[in-house]
């Protein structure tokens, strides 16, 4: 089993019919149900600024854990 990829380009593209919108649309509902997960594609974000987000994201995870405590859920002190 691989996970979905869910091409979203008829919510991009004007001259998407509603057909074609209704069909993404039940793509992204069935990966979510099935899989709860997709790989989202054609959606329009800038490969250089997906670069720099798996980055940022590769130096935050290479922290110590004591570092990444500090940006954890606590609802308690209104952290989300």
């Amino acid at each position: 089993p691989r996970i979905p990829v869910v091409d979203i380009s008829p919510f991009l593209d004007a001259t998407s019919s509603q057909q074609q919108r209704d069909a993404c649309v039940e793509a992204v509902r069935a990966a979510a149900a099935d899989w709860g997960v997709m790989h989202i594609a054609s959606h329009g974000i800038p490969a250089e600024l997906m670069d720099r987000l798996r980055a940022a994201g590769a130096v935050f995870f290479s922290l110590p854990i004591q570092d990444k405590e500090a940006y954890a859920n606590d609802p308690t002190a209104g952290r989300l």
